[in-house]
């Protein structure tokens, strides 16, 4: 894993995940359908960096070497480029079996599934279930749901279910650390001082893969900022009510009844802000895959347009050696 460059993956993150897509794990896998590849590449490659990313942050090895010498990234580069095909392999074999269980009035798919996910190989760069904090039954909650959608559209080969399923999986992954990140925020800090707050307390302890530090006090700026627009929003409408209710349009509104408003819970600052971090991460994260499919598509087509090129040179050789071997009869005297 070459391309995964620790110094980079922390700088640039949104590079090497186009370079561990396009030129590490695309062709690694060549027995899969050509239209699936991009897709399991980039959300494998995402996770390998989630991974690494989590493992740098816990245990510093950023440009160390391990007690044995070898760089600790080898460990990880030797176990993608190594075991890469085979494990989505056998992840395609098991959702293609749920979908079919899915499709089978006569089986309990809730009790399939988790048999199923239990016997499953929950690898680093590819997993089945791509957080610690969700359960079995919420994965197959997940599936089920995904199942009946494709069902409702006729969707049925088994390219598509794979593509459908590696962007559910990781978008259950983005849900659970929004989930749990939301539990653990506290609505009055978070309006004491929501830039530094949200820097500290959210961003910081969120593993938002593609962005670098700059993005992330950006995201926390931008989402202060319309939580607040939000809160004195609901606020300023509940202390009208409140006033009209009073049957006095001209009373003053002292410091008091401003707390009572904000003591309702009108105003959802956590909330809020996790929303739109997230919901910015996500656009940037469906932009980011976008222009690697172009690269891989543009790629594609150049092979393509060569081949033909190649073809065609090749076909004009072989013509022009049929002609070399040609031989021109002796003409004899009528």
């Amino acid at each position: 894993m070459k391309a995964m460059d620790l110094q980079k993956l922390v700088t640039s993150p949104a590079t090497v995940l186009q370079e561990l897509t396009i030129d590490v794990c695309y062709p690694q896998i060549q027995n899969l359908e050509n239209a699936l590849r991009p897709t399991v590449c980039a959300y494998s490659s995402l996770f390998s960096m989630v991974t690494v990313l989590r493992s740098l942050q816990q245990n510093n090895f950023l440009n160390n070497q391990s007690e044995n010498g070898v760089n600790p990234l080898t460990t990880f580069a030797n176990d993608f480029c190594e075991n890469l095909s085979i494990t989505v392999d056998n992840k395609l074999i098991l959702v293609n079996r749920m979908m079919t269980t899915a499709n089978n009035d006569k089986t309990d798919f809730d009790t399939d599934c988790i048999e199923t996910l239990g016997h499953a190989q929950n690898v680093w760069y590819d997993p089945i279930i791509p957080s610690e904090i969700i359960t079995y039954g919420d994965m197959c909650q997940g599936f089920k749901e995904l199942f009946q959608q494709l069902k409702l559209r006729n969707i049925t080969s088994n390219l598509e279910i794979g593509i459908y399923a590696y962007v559910l999986n990781y978008h259950m992954y983005l849900n659970s650390m929004e989930e749990k990140i939301f539990e653990r925020c506290v609505d009055s800090k978070f309006f004491e001082d929501p830039t530094k707050y949200c820097s500290k307390s959210i961003v910081g302890n969120l593993n938002l893969t593609l962005w670098g530090q700059t993005q992330k006090d950006k995201a926390c700026e931008e989402g202060a900022i319309k939580m607040q627009q939000m809160c004195n929003a609901a606020l300023a409408a509940q202390l009208a009510e409140n006033i009209g209710a009073e049957g006095s349009d001209d009373q003053e509104v002292d410091s008091e009844a401003v707390q009572e408003v904000k003591n309702k819970e009108e105003c959802y600052p956590c909330a809020y802000t996790i929303s739109y971090i997230f919901s910015k991460y996500e656009n940037y994260l469906t932009a980011t895959i976008e222009e690697i499919f172009k690269e891989i598509s543009k790629k594609t087509v150049g092979a393509l347009q060569q081949s033909r090129i190649d073809a065609i040179v090749l076909d004009d050789d072989i013509e022009q050696q049929r002609k070399a071997a040609k031989t021109l009869q002796i003409q004899l005297p009528a």
